[in-house]
């Protein structure tokens, strides 16, 4: 992106003596500075300046050089005055005969705001707006909307000048302002516009991009707050084409770290898509830029894509309303990442994303090592999906993964209410609550899966069967509360925490029928696996059948394997309908 750093050069209003037949009567003969003693103000229009709104004539270059020569309009044009030290104001309004001839000059009348003496701290301020000012707070002008409708003759922008009254002698009236510019100016060339088509929308979204803002001007660089994003207002009444494709509006300053993604809907139903690299917006400059727009679709190929464009197709086609997703290319182009142990409120590409509901990721390459759970006994290197990749996105009910995917990220699909199967043929790791609240999870196929986080099925209130025929470990609360589920198979199971059907009130068989002693996953002596917590319904035991394998059987008349910790110490005082053994 090229870009034009307009120096600081000022703006100079010279507030000249006028119109003295309409000046009230003077209220203190020793103070020149009445109560709404009417003035007349003559602005001039430097050359070089490219801010305020105004009417502008382009001069600028593919070489990112040049300006928007600045003229004033003929009429209407409106400047605020504020009384910083009196908290009052007044409006000044162009004169409509007074434009000079190149429009660099114009006078506005009106008066001073109320009780205005010499000492006091004026404020002017211009926001190319039509309606009166009412401007109440210095500390919290708002710059309204500045979004224009794309021409060069509706562009939008703000200036604001400080001063010390002087006062004087009755008849001195003149006044010296130093303008200084409040946004900045973007001219935007929009290349791939399909022959035929017309942009009739577009939306300009960014980190710190805003539209309407307030704006504290008693610092020596003014602070902007409380911003409306850019992204949250599309433009409207375009008629933007491969032969007139340049589109023009207003910025605020900012800094744009995560690019400005461009979204245009087309007159053929279809929505494109470009990104800005990072830049900071300066006020007074004008940002000179071409970008080429993509038809947006589900089936983004992201391999000859940077990172930034794969990530601004993907925005772009699910602010089309796409459902569906197929991604081809470097997992790291596509925006899905792992996150710490707590989820924030925002995260990669579809965290909490309520619209998606199918997604391919066979394509997907350059898988990294994931985060699965802090309490899982294994060493967490395995190449798989990020935690919370897709977290509380639940309308999905669909997802494939490559055969290279070994593990779910702890809380992966966390909140996937609607998935309707858990079937991963590959993965050996689960993380923790990786597929908790799945509660329309009616299958469960995890073949090689070996170890099992905490709480990794919980609530999978759909499923009847669950079979992990190589889990090795599972670390506890790991079916809690799946009220349908009625057999359970471990065959394999050794290392085994507690809580793991906790309120599976459903449950009528378990089967763990692995050789030798189960420990708890650190080694320890087992302690509760199969205890309840205080929510209802409950585990029963009394209904539900264990199987065990034939080596935990004691002998004849020594008693229940589950009446005491040694060797078989599952819940003290666990009462099963029945125990069998093979």
């Amino acid at each position: 992106m090229k870009r034009i750093n307009i120096p600081a050069i000022l703006f100079c209003l010279t507030l000249a003596a006028g119109c003295s037949q309409d000046e009230p009567a003077t209220e203190n003969p020793d103070n020149g500075n009445a109560t709404g003693k009417q003035i007349t103000v003559t602005a001039a229009m430097p050359d070089t300046r490219v801010d305020t709104r105004l009417a502008y004539e382009d001069a600028t270059n593919d070489a990112g050089t040049g300006k928007l020569v600045v003229k004033w309009k003929e009429s209407r044009e409106r400047i605020g005055l504020f009384n910083a030290t009196r908290s009052t104001s007044s409006t000044l309004t162009q004169n409509a005969t007074s434009l000079s001839e190149d429009g660099k000059k114009t006078d506005f009348t009106g008066k001073l705001p109320n009780d205005t003496e010499a000492g006091d701290v004026l404020y002017a301020y211009y926001n190319g707006l039509d309606e009166d000012y009412s401007i109440g707070n210095i500390e919290m002008l708002n710059i309204a909307d500045i979004t224009s409708n794309g021409t060069l003759a509706k562009i939008k922008h703000a200036m604001y000048a400080k001063t010390t009254y002087q006062g004087g002698q009755e008849g001195e009236t003149n006044i010296s302002f130093s303008f200084r510019p409040l946004t900045a100016a973007l001219k935007l060339t929009l290349e791939g516009i399909p022959s035929g088509v017309t942009i009739n929308k577009l939306k300009l979204s960014g980190t710190n991009l805003f539209y309407d803002i307030s704006v504290d001007l008693t610092e020596e660089l003014p602070s902007y707050s409380n911003g409306l994003p850019m992204g949250n207002k599309e433009i409207e009444n375009l008629s933007l084409s491969s032969a007139d494709n340049v589109f023009y509006t207003g910025l605020i300053p900012g800094t744009l770290s995560d690019g400005m993604l461009i979204t245009a809907t087309g007159s053929d139903g279809s929505v494109y898509s470009a990104t800005l690299p990072d830049i900071t917006i300066e006020a007074g400059n004008v940002y000179v830029a071409k970008v080429t727009l993509a038809k947006n679709t589900g089936d983004i190929d992201m391999t000859n894509m940077t990172a930034d464009e794969s990530k601004a197709a993907i925005q772009a086609a699910l602010a089309a309303g796409f459902t569906e997703f197929k991604l081809t290319g470097p997992l790291a182009k596509s925006g899905i990442y792992g996150m710490d142990n707590e989820a924030p409120d925002e995260g990669s590409t579809f965290f909490k994303n309520k619209q998606i509901t199918k997604i391919d990721l066979t394509g997907v390459t350059d898988w990294v090592a994931v985060e699965c759970g802090n309490n899982l006994q294994t060493a967490e290197t395995e190449i798989g999906l990020p935690a919370y990749a897709f977290y509380d996105c639940e309308n999905l009910t669909e997802v494939k993964l490559p055969a290279e995917v070994k593990a779910i990220g702890q809380s992966a699909f966390n909140g996937c209410k609607s998935l309707k199967s858990i079937d991963f043929e590959n993965v050996t790791t689960i993380g923790r609550r990786a597929f908790m609240l799945c509660t329309a999870a009616a299958t469960i196929n995890l073949p090689r899966a070996t170890t099992i986080g905490s709480g990794a099925l919980g609530y999978c209130r759909a499923v009847t069967e669950i079979e992990l025929p190589e889990a090795t470990t599972l670390s506890g609360y790991n079916f809690r509360q799946c009220t349908a589920l009625t057999t359970l198979k471990l065959p394999k199971a050794t290392k085994v925490s507690g809580y793991i059907v906790a309120n599976c009130s459903n449950l009528t068989r378990i089967e763990m029928t692995a050789a030798g002693n189960i420990t708890n996953t650190d080694g320890s002596k087992l302690f509760n696996v199969f205890a309840n917590e205080a929510i209802d319904p409950k585990f029963a035991p009394k209904a539900c059948t264990l199987v065990l394998n034939m080596d935990k059987k004691e002998p004849e008349g020594t008693g229940s394997p589950l009446a005491s910790y040694e060797p078989w110490a599952i819940w003290a005082n666990t009462e099963f309908k029945k125990i069998e053994f093979r």
